[in-house]
C-alpha cells in the first residue's frame, strides 16, 4: 500500500522536504500513516490529506485537520 501526502488546495504531492510535485509517481512514499501524520504535525502543513492506495484499489483519502494551538 502506498501512503502519500497531498495538498488539497494545490493538488500537489509532497516529493521531499519542502519540494512538491504535480506528478504522483514522483511523490514521497511514507512507510505508514503515522509517519505521514507526524510530518504534517511537525511542519504544521495545512490543507493536507493522506492518501492510501495501491494499483488494486482506489485511493482512500484521509483529511488532516491541525489542532488549534
Amino acid at each position: 500500500m502506498r501512503v502519500l501526502l497531498r495538498n488539497t488546495k494545490t493538488g500537489q504531492y509532497l516529493q521531499h522536504s519542502d519540494k512538491w510535485t504535480q506528478n504522483r509517481s514522483e511523490a514521497a512514499i511514507f512507510e505508514n500513516t503515522r509517519q505521514a501524520l507526524s510530518l504534517v504535525l511537525k511542519e504544521r502543513l495545512c490543507d493536507m490529506e493522506i492518501l492510501l492506495g495501491s494499483e488494486d484499489i482506489p485511493d482512500v483519502r484521509l483529511p488532516v485537520h491541525l489542532p488549534q494551538i
